[in-house]
């Protein structure tokens, strides 16, 4: 009995802790103009803190399963904020979630001129700026952290004076599937990112790394270069905490020797994380 009563005060506490976080305006603004109104009223899309809309003339388009607070937006992922600023999007074009997103504050994103796809469980990190005017598409489970900037366009046009040649200033970005960008990462045009790629801090990505190698490499510098191969990013936040303790416990060792071969991805761990509403 004990336990029911506990249980039923602690989703009252969550309820009453979700009305005063989320801003309803721009909840209702975003979800009620841009989605069908059978989806729209489960809420997919939850604004949490400040958020600018300048345009909405474009599509807001979800992919999969709808629930509640599906895409989050404002949402402390960082554990700190990068900026105080608040988010601000355009969406001219097509805005496509293919399932959760979790998007922190002060995040700028804008489809002037061409779409901008994020796959399953993207997180996306405060201050981030994702500028589309030809086409980028971001893959499942890849992490941007704060401070990044991946624009598919140089904005303005550079002529060879010796040539009098003068290029195309857009081209797609691609960022393949559980990627961990780095705080700091610029991603510009024609940048294809292969799956399982780490970018070292203030790194400049700017070309088809494919050609290179095919995934799990560590990528940095300005050019961005791989610097090793066969890597990956636990993303389990069990492991980490065990991996936290192995160390915290040895002092003197630097390496905790695992098992050979690409670690499992923890999904029903993620998914459960994307599907917590408060």
């Amino acid at each position: 009995m004990r336990e029911y009563i506990k249980r039923i005060l602690r989703h009252i506490y969550h309820f009453f802790r979700l009305l005063w976080l989320v801003n309803w305006r721009a909840t209702i603004r975003l979800n009620f103009r841009k989605l069908p109104f059978s989806t729209a009223c489960k809420l997919p899309i939850l604004v949490y803190g400040k958020l600018k809309i300048y345009d909405l003339s474009g599509r807001i388009i979800i992919r999969g399963p709808v629930c509640r607070g599906l895409v989050k937006v404002g949402r402390n992922v960082d554990s700190h904020y990068s900026t105080c600023l608040p988010g601000q999007w355009t969406i001219s074009q097509d805005l496509i979630f293919n399932g959760h997103i979790m998007i922190s504050g002060g995040v700028t994103i804008e489809t002037y001129k061409g779409p901008l796809e994020l796959g399953r469980c993207c997180v996306i990190g405060s201050g981030t700026m994702l500028k589309s005017q030809y086409g980028i598409i971001i893959g499942d489970f890849t992490r941007i952290a704060y401070g990044c900037v991946i624009m598919d366009t140089n904005m303005h046009f550079i002529k060879d004076i010796e040539t009098g040649r003068i290029g195309k200033v857009t081209g797609p970005i691609v960022i393949g599937q559980r990627c961990w960008l780095n705080p700091g990462t610029v991603v510009s045009k024609n940048a294809v990112v292969p799956d399982y790629t780490i970018t070292g801090r203030n790194s400049l990505v700017n070309k088809d790394y494919s050609e290179q190698y095919t995934s799990h490499a560590f990528i940095a510098g300005a050019p961005a270069k791989p610097v090793s191969y066969h890597v990956q990013r636990i993303f389990s936040n069990q492991m980490e905490g065990d991996l936290r303790r192995y160390f915290e416990e040895n002092g003197t060792r630097i390496v905790f020797q695992g098992v050979k071969g690409e670690e499992e991805d923890p999904y029903e761990e993620i998914v459960g994380m994307f599907c917590y509403n408060y």
